[in-house]
């Protein structure tokens, strides 16, 4: 969840948004990510040389299956912090019961 918190890196980068334009300033970012894919797929570089179509091809598969891992970790973080809410609400009522059990077991000993 993202916090609502301004911070001044965010005030600046707003600024710096509203009077350049992004795709500008993040280019050269932008190239060196889609680089590391080429990398990991062709270390050498052989295969760019030969089939650079290939080379491509490759690197983009490569870069679809690093953001279908991220996709997956966040399922499974959501689904794991959603169980733990639910487990924190099913104590929560078994304590109660518990509780419950325990005054009115009370209770009913006096008598």
């Amino acid at each position: 969840m993202q916090s609502k918190k301004v911070t001044p890196q965010r005030l600046g980068g707003l600024a710096q948004a509203a009077q350049h334009d992004p795709l500008v300033y993040t280019s050269r970012a932008r190239q060196v990510f889609k680089e590391k894919f080429l990398d990991d797929v062709d270390p050498d570089g052989s295969l760019r040389k030969k089939n650079p179509k290939e080379a491509a091809r490759r690197a983009e598969a490569a870069r679809k299956l690093f953001y279908a891992r991220i996709a997956y970790e966040s399922v499974k973080a959501r689904a794991a912090k959603k169980t733990n809410r639910h487990r924190g609400q099913a104590v929560a009522i078994v304590k109660k019961e518990v509780k419950h059990r325990a005054i009115t077991t009370a209770s009913t000993s006096r008598r």
